[in-house]
């Protein structure tokens, strides 16, 4: 199903998705930001595996992902002078304990940031599968790719 977007709902949102948005940006506000568990709040689901399920699908709609980022930047959690960048500083500078700068920690400091903010989303990778049933003997097979073969040189 798909949900038209509107000046009210600009990002297409179903209302469910978009709880699970105030969800996360009212966790993100108290701390970390837990997909899960805001997931796990709106959607009835029959466990672990379908939670996990529900919110990896989400995640990897851009829809979502422009939605959360929207309302995690009004909020200030990210953007310019908002907790984010204030930690990117922090990990942008990190030291080793003999004062030299800690490449490993920068590092990683960026990449979790990205991820939250939806450079690193998930890519879909799109998975064809083929299947062919053939009447004919390997004999019958063989000769056919030696002519095959022939005709390629």
């Amino acid at each position: 199903m798909i949900i038209e977007k509107t000046p009210e709902n600009p990002h297409g949102l179903s209302t469910k998705q978009r709880l699970v948005i105030e969800a996360m940006v009212e966790n993100a506000k108290g701390g970390a930001i837990r997909p899960t568990d805001a997931h796990k709040v709106v959607y009835n689901t029959n466990g672990k595996n379908s939670l996990s399920t529900v919110t990896a699908q989400n995640l990897r709609k851009v829809n979502f992902r422009e939605g959360l980022l929207e309302e995690l930047t009004k909020a200030g959690i990210v953007g310019e002078r908002s907790a984010i960048s204030k930690h990117l500083m922090e990990g942008l500078s990190a030291e080793a304990a003999d004062g030299r700068a800690d490449y490993n920690v920068r590092l990683k400091y960026i990449q979790e940031i990205h991820k939250v903010i939806g450079i690193y989303a998930p890519q879909k990778i799109e998975k064809k599968t083929l299947s062919l049933h053939a009447d004919i003997s390997e004999d019958e097979l063989d000769d056919r790719i030696e002519q095959l073969q022939g005709e390629l040189k």
